[in-house]
């Protein structure tokens, strides 16, 4: 059935990406116009079935959270397609590994026209209105209107620009979900670095990284031979290696230190290019090949009999171990091995896709060879229990399995894994032991430490647990800071600064912002005229403040977002906004309610009004959860209940990690 409501579907304006925070949000966002007609119920249910097709729900994607599947009586009229739109958008960012566990929202609905927001990470916008794109013209289609079927064919090309933004890993996705999930505040800076907290409680990661792991350390870490020889001078037993950059190197090193040997790269996290239990020449000529697409610097290590075991270190304590059991499949008499591979990559977890839980067994080289060591292959049925392993190593990055074995750690072992952290100076380390048995001590079994991760990846699998206590543990409180916010108020007005000297009264040390610039105590920071959104940022940044007290001069904040997602305190001041020249009352009016549309969802504490304000905008107390003061405050009273309330709310945030 061919649609004519006119207009058709399409973006009103270019979009606009805010680099901070909007309407309540958690993460940045881009701000899209869009017009369109509702849709009759037979367009509108095929293109609810349509969008389930292409973008389906990605429960677990990323480390959880997802925006589930509306019913077709859910998605009624213009806004509910909109809703569409922002669920298929959430959908295709988990898809790609971005930890974005909010779906966004519409925040105006006119005659055919809405705006609506979409939260993202910045570097991802581009593909994303791609995609927005991909849908408008998806609704086109089903319109009967005039639609490129070339366009459409671009799906898959848009999701896989989508995904090469994500540079993330797979840690940050499960810290970013736990400090969402208690509201702790995260915002990304240069490099992959993300900020959890702000201003005095804000700490800085990059993937497991922390600001307290020294750059010394990271870097004996990475490089293995050093990691050794400070392993082995802390009295903890390594394997003997040697490194070496030719094949006929690391042959001599295979001989000198007796098969079996491993052959890895010596500068390589993650378990890339690793190859274990290597017992003649020919094995270590095809290891080395593939070590060597990695890195120039190879490691030859004798190989260690025993277990495969990762202990998570945390500031001086065992928080978690696995065995990691080697890729393979476990004969039950009937079934050939291509059949048993393809029963263990039935498990939904095992994907060949980078940010996949448990990786697929594929029958490669590697592969063909464990058989041939063992006499079978790809058509031999093994007997009932028989387990036949297809890797080398037990990486889980080559298809091995982690298996939990926390509770089973003895306490020696606990005290070495904690030793070899503490000889590298890590404040969180992976600590990789080669042993027969976990629950037994290592003074009676023996123990080797075969590598220390600096970095570690916590796991998918067994240890997605541990993300929430280890955020814990580094950000105090719920990593807020109280922040005010002061509108409208006239260039010579001296509000901030009294407030500060009432703050300062009650031993916190604010950082302030108002029409003279931004500064800590007697620290300035920056000078002149600053836009909200710069000073915010610089103040939230610092490691000094427990308040921030900062004002809206401008209405700049509509093309930037805030610098925090929610704030306690709003100040009607005045009216003093600077606009562009020439607008008149009617264009002043509509920014000054855009403006704070953009604001009062994002505070959830109280709103105040001074009196002689010249601003009476009670009718907009619809848009916030925030108490809202009815009579106006005379100057004083509002220096003081501004103080109490920032107080207030900083008792709460260094108590309560959900606050």
């Amino acid at each position: 059935m061919k649609e004519t409501t006119t207009p058709t579907w399409h973006l009103a304006a270019k979009p606009v990406v805010l680099p901070g925070f909007a309407f309540g949000l958690h993460y940045p966002c881009i701000m899209a116009v869009i017009r369109g007609a509702p849709l009759n119920d037979a367009v509108r249910h095929q293109f609810l079935r349509r969008i389930d097709d292409h973008f389906p729900p990605q429960k677990g994607a990323a480390g959880g959270g997802y925006a589930g599947s509306p019913s077709a009586e859910e998605v009624t009229g213009f806004k509910g397609i909109l809703q569409l739109f922002l669920i298929a958008l959430q959908r295709s960012q988990l898809a790609a590994g971005l930890p974005v566990f909010e779906t966004g929202c519409i925040v105006a609905v006119g005659e055919g026209e809405a705006r609506m927001c979409i939260p993202t990470f910045t570097g991802s916008a581009g593909p994303l209105v791609g995609l927005l794109q991909w849908l408008l013209a998806l609704v086109e289609l089903h319109r009967g209107t005039e639609s490129s079927e070339e366009y459409l064919a671009r799906l898959p090309d848009l999701q896989k620009q989508l995904q090469q933004t994500n540079a993330f890993g797979t840690n940050v996705p499960r810290f970013v979900r736990a400090a969402f999930e208690m509201r702790i505040p995260f915002s990304g800076l240069p490099g992959q670095i993300i900020q959890y907290g702000q201003g005095r409680r804000a700490r800085w990661m990059e993937s497991s990284f922390t600001d307290e792991t020294p750059q010394i350390a990271a870097q004996i870490a990475r490089n293995k031979p050093l990691a050794s020889q400070v392993l082995r001078q802390a009295g903890i037993k390594v394997p003997d290696h040697g490194v070496v950059d030719k094949i006929e190197s690391a042959l001599y090193v295979a001989h000198q230190l007796g098969y079996p040997v491993v052959v890895k790269p010596a500068d390589q996290d993650g378990g890339a290019g690793v190859a274990a239990g290597l017992e003649s020449d020919d094995d270590v000529r095809r290891a080395f090949q593939q070590a060597a697409s990695h890195s120039r610097n190879i490691l030859v290590e004798k190989h260690v009999e025993g277990n495969d075991y990762r202990v998570t270190v945390f500031q001086n304590e065992v928080i978690w171990a696995i065995e990691r059991r080697p890729g393979g499949v476990t004969g039950d008499g009937r079934h050939r091995i291509e059949e048993l591979i393809e029963q263990f990559n039935a498990d939904p977890r095992r994907a060949n896709r980078i940010h996949a839980p448990l990786k697929r067994l594929v029958l490669d080289e590697e592969a063909f060879a464990m058989l041939r060591r063992v006499g079978l292959d790809e058509h031999s049925i093994p007997d009932k229990d028989r387990f036949v392993r297809l890797r080398s190593a037990s990486n889980i990055a080559s298809g091995g399995t982690p298996v939990a074995v926390f509770d089973d750690v003895h306490p020696d072992n606990r005290q070495l894994a904690v030793r070899a952290a503490a000889a590298l100076r890590l404040d969180l380390a992976g600590i990789d032991l080669l042993m027969p048995d976990i629950s037994r001590s290592w003074k009676a079994t023996g123990a080797a430490v075969c590598e220390v991760n600096g970095q570690p990846n916590l796991g998918q699998t067994t240890a997605a647990h541990l993300y929430e206590p280890l955020l814990r543990r580094l950000v105090p409180g719920s990593g807020r800071v109280p922040v005010a916010m002061i509108l409208g108020a006239t260039p010579n007005d001296s509000l901030v600064k009294e407030m500060e000297t009432e703050l300062l009264g009650r031993d916190l040390v604010p950082g302030c912002h108002d029409a003279t610039g931004v500064w800590v105590e007697n620290d300035t920071l920056m000078q002149g005229a600053v836009d909200g959104f710069s000073a915010g940022q610089a103040l939230v940044r610092d490691r000094r403040p427990s308040a921030v007290v900062m004002s809206i001069l401008d209405i700049y904040m509509l093309r930037t977002g805030l610098p925090v997602p929610r704030f306690d305190l709003l100040v009607i001041a005045g009216s003093q906004l600077q606009v562009p020249r020439g607008a008149d009352d009617n264009q002043r009016k509509r920014w000054l309610y855009e403006l704070l549309a953009l604001l009062l969802p994002a505070c959830d504490g109280e709103v105040i009004t001074v009196a002689d304000s010249g601003l009476d905008i009670e009718g907009l107390s619809h848009l916030t959860k925030a108490t809202w003061l009815r009579e106006p405050l005379e100057y004083g009273a509002a220096v003081r209940r501004a103080a109490e309330v920032l107080t207030k709310a900083d008792v709460a945030y260094s108590h309560s990690p959900n606050a």
